[in-house]
């Protein structure tokens, strides 16, 4: 069965386009792309439709909480693929995908397993606490190529009663996982890089402070070290 891919967006219809083809040059395990538009005003259902991905549309704006509530709707594998519509995931032989899957398959606490983004890292708000050589596990994970197992998706949509659970709808997920005896984690060696600037959920918020260096916005061209992630 191909793995879904959820990718939540809002009125970023060029960055999804970028991180669309991306996924479709990079990723040969098998998959199946589906697109949650948060009522984009700017084309966005329209350039999903013409490619011929699956579009879950909003009529009105509901935030990334409700992406998350969403997934189990709009998904059939387990696990399921969620990510954002700013990330690059890295070029590589097997490829991301099947080794994300590969991960999971050998570790069946993990119930939250996403790729290693540096510039999360750098804050340290992660803590990680065992890594084994190909898995860290940590206190929470970021929403970037992030694999969540089809019973946490059921449990989500009871995670978030009141808007200081749905401010960081993943690091919600990662302590209810703590909770019922689960494990959170990223694959060490295999990285995905978020190029924008800005946030989407907090206008005005800048990530430049965390993000590994600035990243050149015409190329989205990563560091030296992150070159598994670079875009021809």
């Amino acid at each position: 069965m191909a793995t879904d891919i959820v990718i939540g967006t809002r009125n970023r219809v060029e960055m999804l386009r970028r991180t669309i083809e991306c996924i479709q040059a990079r990723t040969r395990t098998p998959y199946r792309l589906v697109v949650i538009d948060d009522a984009s005003t700017d084309g966005t259902a329209e350039y999903v439709r013409s490619i011929g991905v699956r579009l879950h549309q909003r009529e009105s704006q509901r935030g990334m909480h409700r992406n998350m509530m969403d997934l189990a709707r709009v998904s059939e594998s387990d696990p399921v693929i969620s990510t954002d519509d700013d990330a690059l995931c890295p070029d590589l032989e097997p490829d991301w995908l099947a080794r994300l899957l590969e991960a999971m398959a050998a570790r069946p606490k993990l119930m939250m397993l996403g790729l290693n983004n540096p510039g999360d890292n750098k804050t340290g708000s992660r803590h990680p606490y065992q890594d084994d050589g190909t898995v860290v596990l940590s206190r929470h994970v970021s929403n970037h190529f992030l694999a969540l197992r089809r019973s946490l998706l059921v449990a989500t949509d009871k995670l978030f009663p009141d808007k200081r659970s749905r401010k960081s709808p993943n690091k919600t997920q990662a302590r209810y996982v703590h909770q019922v005896g689960g494990a959170v984690g990223y694959l060490r060696d295999v990285y995905t890089y978020h190029y924008c600037p800005e946030s989407f959920r907090i206008p005005g918020k800048s990530w430049q402070k965390i993000m590994v260096e600035p990243v050149d916005m015409t190329t989205l061209e990563p560091p030296e070290e992150l070159k598994q992630c670079r875009i021809a």
